[in-house]
Formats: structure tokens, C-alpha cells, sequence
């Protein structure tokens, strides 16, 4: 395959690579325009061109889910607006792309707020009439009396004038287009590649063989999509002077939009050595994450202003080198697809993505991101700097992440599966397994709480070997706290890593090296430590109260305020459905009240656990808890009401083993007040 005979150069096929922009008057109803310099079009170059078409990319509107424990209401992501909220007004002058969000609390029915700067800035409470509402520069909407106002919504608006289009003809300074403005207006107009090398694909694809990029600056104003190929190469010229622009926004609710490659039902295919850039940065990670909503929920501002460097689709195998991605807004290198539910193999699914020698940096969201249970992604020698999501999320299974160095990123988040009710496949055949050795991470984590975030239904995890350098953040959360939808995490070994936990760079945050809040966990053999003073803000080890099948042993901890300490696990009363049956408290995201952890359905389902209540300190034992229906069943009648909170431990389990760790310079070694922490089996210990 690395013939030059078996590629197609995409400059053939008209593709440019030109960067040349000029001003171009525009006139509505026609589809001439006036441009101050030809430059170097031609005709049947697509183009895009600025300020003169006013268009409307979405309405969309998304609902609160129902937290409700019982005859929980279907919650659907986003849907239409229709005719429920009417929006009139935009003419450009708003500005040249715009997302209006108008936001609905349930608990304020008669007012409304919105934001354009997504959720940076908001107008609060402006009254619903029955008529037109004046929002701001013409623009204005009429709302409806609908169903979602009363549980909670939040309606998005894009406005846009952005128009693309091929060149029919050329005459002196006058460009004919193929598509007609509808707006009087002085705008630019510059080059877009998409259809050129999406015709030197299809070609290749076809004639099976490949494409190869010369360098050059190729923006793009749709997707590249790589589909249905036996074997392909898409390979650039040289990874600096390859360069992919695709600065304009795009809508990407569901997953392809605003992807610089989508790749998709393929056996094979190759990406190398090319530079892709996006819309934002770093500093706007703000403004692309879940915008805080008082209505809908899981509203993501990336939405509606979507780069990411490769979105792959129902592959099987796909291997990306020597790529690099700047300025994206949503998860950079995105995949998703078709994998196994049970051990029988599935006639075509996802068997094997590989990264190697990629880097991401300056991005808004993720570096990394597997959405579902496939199997084998390797990150291999990667670089991840000033990234505002999370550096690897992964649902998937067989995953490994060998030789990376990571700076200033958020959260390796592995689970984030939401698979209770599927549990048939996932009792059969498990998710989640990472092998993540030898890499390093430097200074702290910007997003997501801990530089390791292990949840919802991950299992088989090793962590080994790994350096973390002047960590000022926590490092690795292992977590059975766990929404109504999923499942905690479990089987963790966590070895021979060495955490310098030393604040280098401002005031020393309150955090942690390791924590330990779900089941079945080895620490063994790492050093934790901080130079210099000792931390008073910094625990070695923390171990939840609830957590069973405990070992620690042969670790050196310096420098800490705490080196290894217990902590009580708090639950809270929700619904009260008999005189010994209860729900778990049902929150939100990111309020506290996800213990007890929602049990996976092979579990001891809580029989013969102590809740120890708050309000009187005496004990009820649980007999039951259905993992089907998520109910506690207390063996005997209790009076219990909602916001209600308990201690919860087994007393029942093998005592943890805590056994020839050496504790240096802490200002608590040891801290073991707790129910389980009580019954630790410690031995050796050197302090």
C-alpha cells in the first residue's frame, strides 16, 4: 500500500490547500457578488461565504429527566421545538453564529431566563405573556403553553449567515455561485476542500486505493467521510504542514457533526501524518461543557459549536499516526460503533483502534473518547497538554494506555456506562477492562475531580508503574458512588506507581494520591510522597467504610497529613415506599447523595449490611435490595422519612488487610475511627 501508484493525490481532484481570503459584496436574491481581489479562484471551487445568508441550524429543545424512583417519565435527550416556542428576528447583526438558549424552571413557571455566551451571563426573569416577548435586537419569541415547561426544559436557537457554495463562473471581479444570498451585505469569502478530497476518497475507495494530501492549509466546511472501504490510507504530506482547518462551527448533537474525518463501516483504514485545527481552545472550556440549566438537563454547549478531529463509526479496525489536533470543541478523537453483547462475535464490530505518536493540545473537551463497549483501543505514546475534558473517556472494553505523557488535562475516566437495565450482556461479558501503565502526569488535573476517575461498571483495572510529578490535584478515585442508572466499579490494582504529590506552583489544594470508595481493591507497592514540608492538606489513602475486599500493603507514604485513613460511607432517605422499604435519595449530577452504591445484580445485594442512623445512632439491618427496582428492604419496621441519613458498613465482611507500609513524616499515620476502619486486620506496619 505504500506504492505511489496505489494513491490518488487529492490535488487532482481540485483540492487547494489555500489559505487566500478576500471582501465580497453580496446582494439578497442574487447570486452574483463583487470580490476586491480574484486570488486564486476558479471555477468549481467551493467556497464559503460570510454575512450574506441567514439560515437556522437547529431548534432544539431538551427536557429535565424525571428523578423519580418509581414510573420514572421517559426522558428524551433533545427533539424538535416545533411549534411550541416561535423565535423571529435574527438578521446577522446579532452576530454572525449565535445560540440563543431560553431556559424554563419548574419551580418558576411564570418567567423565563436566556443567555447567548452560553451560560456565562444570563437574563433572569423575564415574564411569559401570551403574545410576543422582546429578548434583544429584534429579536423575540412567543411561548407556548406545553407539557415540558412544567418538569423542567431549556430550547436552543442557532442562528447563523454563513453560505457555501461552488464557483459557476468567473467575469472580472464578479463571482457567480450556486446558491443565491438572501441578504444585502459586505462579507468575505475564502476556500473550502471539502468536496475535492471527498471526491478523491470516493475515488480511492472505489478504485481501492488510497489518498494522499500534499501540504497545505485545506479548510473544511463539511465532514470528510471515509465509508465502506476494504483497506485505505489517508495519509499527509508531513504532520506540520498537513493541516485540516475546520475553524467554522457545526451542529453535532448526534455524534458525526463537525468531525473533520468520519469513519465509518470499515474493515481497515489509516490516518497519518496530518494536523487538524478546531474552533476552540483551552480558555473556552467553559462554554462547551454541560451548561448549568435550572430546566433541561445535560445540555452540552458543544452542541452547536462542534470541531473534533475523527468521529469513528461501527469500524473494525483503524489505526491513527503522527496526527495532531489544536482548538477542538468537543472530544477530540471520538469513536463509537458496533460491539460484542456476550461472547459469540457479532458478523462485523469493533475490534481494534490504535493511536500511536498523537497529540492533543489547547482543546475545549476530551482528548480521547470511546462511547461503548468495544474492544481494543490503544493510546500509545500520545501527548495530552491544556485540555478541558477529559483525557481518555471509556466505556469500552480490552482498552490500554502505555507511554503517554499528560499536562494540565482533565480526568482518565473509565465506565461511564450506563447500563443497568442491559445488565443480561454485561453479567455475561464485562466492561470496562484498562491496562493503563508507564505514562506520565505532570502538575495536576483541570477537569473531573481526580487525574484517574474510575466508575460506572469499569472492572479488571491496572494501574502500574505510572509517575506523577508535582501533583497538585487527586489522583486516583476509585468509585462506587453511583447514579440510578449504572452500576459501581470493582477489581482494582493499583501498583508500583510514584506519586510526588509536592504543590510546586501556588497554594496546596486539598486532595488525596488515592481513594478508595468501591470493592475489591489491591494498593501495593507505591510511593507517595511530597518534598519538603509536610502537607497538611494531603491524605496518602483514603478508604471508604462500605468498601469490602480490602488490601494495602508495602506502600511508602511521606509527607501527608493523613497517610492512610477511613471515612464513613452517608446515605440519604429518598422515597419511603412501606414501613421497612425505602429508596435512595434520587439527585441530580454533582449533588451529593449516590450512596449507597446502586449494587451490580451478581452482589450480595446489601443482605445482612447495618445502616446506622444519624438522628438517634441506632442500627437497622437491610434483608434486601432488588437491583432490578433499586428498593431497600430493612429487616425490621423503622419510621424513616425522605432527607433521612445513615452511616452504611458490613460487618459481615472480611476485615481489610493493611499490612507493611512504612508511614513517614505524617501528621496521622494511621486513621481507623470508622465501623470497618475499627476491624482492620493490620499487621507489620511501620510508623
Amino acid at each position: 500500500m505504500n506504492e505511489i501508484s496505489k494513491f490518488l493525490n487529492a490535488r487532482t481532484f481540485g483540492a487547494k490547500g489555500s489559505d487566500f481570503i478576500t471582501t465580497m459584496n453580496a446582494t439578497a436574491g442574487s447570486n452574483i457578488i463583487t470580490v476586491d481581489d480574484i486570488g486564486d479562484f476558479e471555477v468549481g471551487d467551493e467556497v464559503v461565504v460570510t454575512k450574506c445568508f441567514i439560515n437556522f441550524p437547529a431548534r432544539v429543545l431538551f427536557e429535565r429527566r424525571d428523578s423519580s424512583p418509581v414510573n420514572t417519565r421517559k426522558w428524551i435527550h433533545n427533539q424538535p421545538v416545533g411549534e411550541r416556542i416561535a423565535f423571529d428576528g435574527y438578521d446577522g447583526s446579532q452576530g454572525g453564529r449565535v445560540c440563543y438558549y431560553f431556559d424554563f424552571d419548574p419551580d418558576d413557571t411564570m418567567h423565563f431566563r436566556w443567555t447567548k455566551d452560553f451560560a456565562r451571563t444570563w437574563h433572569e426573569g423575564v415574564k411569559i405573556t401570551d403574545g410576543w416577548i422582546d429578548i434583544e435586537d429584534g429579536i423575540r419569541i412567543k411561548v407556548g403553553d406545553f407539557k415540558e415547561r412544567s418538569y423542567g426544559c431549556t430550547a436552543a436557537f442557532v442562528c447563523d449567515d454563513k453560505m457555501i457554495a461552488v464557483i459557476e463562473k468567473i467575469e472580472g471581479n464578479k463571482i457567480y455561485l450556486s446558491q443565491t444570498a438572501n441578504k444585502t451585505s459586505t462579507g468575505q469569502i475564502m476556500h473550502s476542500d471539502s468536496c475535492a478530497i471527498q471526491k478523491a476518497i470516493d475515488a480511492a475507495i472505489s478504485e481501492n486505493k488510497s489518498v494522499f494530501l500534499p501540504n497545505g492549509k485545506y479548510r473544511l466546511a463539511y465532514s470528510l467521510v471515509i465509508a465502506n472501504a476494504n483497506s485505505f490510507i489517508f495519509e499527509g504530506e508531513s504532520s506540520n504542514g498537513t493541516i485540516i482547518d475546520n475553524c467554522f462551527d457545526h451542529i453535532g448533537i448526534e455524534k458525526e457533526g463537525g468531525s473533520c474525518f468520519v469513519v465509518k463501516d470499515n474493515k481497515e483504514v489509516i490516518l497519518k501524518d496530518l494536523f487538524m485545527t478546531g474552533n476552540l481552545g483551552f480558555a473556552d472550556r467553559d462554554i462547551t461543557g454541560c451548561l448549568p440549566m435550572k430546566g433541561g438537563d445535560s445540555v452540552w454547549g458543544f452542541y452547536f459549536i462542534k470541531t473534533n478531529a475523527t468521529c469513528l463509526m461501527n469500524n473494525e479496525s483503524v489505526y491513527i499516526e503522527n496526527c495532531h489536533a489544536r482548538g477542538m470543541s468537543a472530544e477530540c478523537f471520538y469513536a463509537s460503533g458496533i460491539y460484542r453483547e456476550v461472547a459469540e462475535d457479532p458478523a462485523s464490530y469493533r475490534r481494534s483502534i490504535i493511536y500511536n505518536r498523537c497529540t492533543v493540545e489547547d482543546c475545549a473537551r476530551n482528548a480521547f473518547n470511546n462511547n461503548d463497549n468495544a474492544e481494543h483501543t490503544s493510546i500509545l505514546n500520545c501527548r495530552v497538554i491544556d485540555v478541558g475534558g477529559c483525557s481518555w473517556e471509556g466505556a469500552s472494553r480490552f482498552v490500554k494506555i502505555n507511554g503517554c505523557y499528560f499536562r494540565n488535562a482533565g480526568s482518565i475516566a473509565l465506565g461511564n456506562v450506563r447500563g443497568r437495565k442491559a445488565r443480561g450482556y454485561l453479567d455475561k461479558l464485562p466492561t470496562g477492562q484498562h491496562i493503563i501503565t508507564d505514562n506520565y502526569f505532570e502538575g495536576g488535573v483541570c477537569y473531573g475531580h481526580a487525574m484517574f476517575k474510575i466508575g460506572s461498571c469499569a472492572t479488571q483495572i491496572t494501574i502500574a508503574n505510572n509517575t506523577f510529578i508535582n501533583f497538585n490535584s487527586n489522583g486516583i478515585w476509585f468509585m462506587g458512588e453511583s447514579g440510578d442508572t449504572d452500576m459501581p466499579c470493582e477489581n482494582l490494582i493499583v501498583s508500583g506507581n510514584s506519586f510526588d504529590m509536592t504543590a510546586v506552583d501556588g497554594e496546596s489544594e486539598e486532595r488525596y494520591a488515592i481513594n478508595i470508595t468501591a470493592p475489591f481493591a489491591t494498593v501495593a507497592d507505591n510511593q507517595i510522597y511530597t518534598r519538603g514540608d509536610i502537607d497538611q492538606k494531603l491524605t496518602g489513602i483514603i478508604v471508604s467504610d462500605d468498601v469490602t475486599r480490602l488490601n494495602i500493603h508495602d506502600n511508602t507514604i511521606s509527607g501527608c497529613k493523613a497517610g492512610i485513613a477511613s471515612e464513613y460511607a452517608v446515605g440519604i432517605v429518598g422515597l419511603v415506599s412501606g414501613d421497612n422499604t425505602f429508596y435512595r435519595e434520587t439527585v441530580r449530577a454533582g449533588q451529593e447523595g449516590t450512596k449507597p452504591m446502586m449494587l451490580r445484580h451478581r452482589s450480595d445485594k446489601f443482605r445482612g449490611w447495618k445502616l446506622v442512623w444519624l438522628s438517634d445512632m441506632m442500627e437497622s439491618e437491610i434483608q434486601e435490595f432488588d437491583t432490578d427496582t433499586l428498593q431497600f428492604t430493612l429487616k425490621e419496621n423503622r419510621v424513616m422519612k425522605s432527607g433521612d441519613r445513615f452511616y452504611i458498613y458490613n460487618p459481615n465482611a472480611l476485615p481489610w488487610s493493611i499490612h507493611h507500609n512504612l508511614i513517614d513524616r505524617c501528621t496521622q499515620p494511621m486513621r481507623f475511627d470508622t465501623y470497618s476502619g475499627k476491624r482492620a486486620a493490620l499487621d507489620g506496619n511501620l510508623m
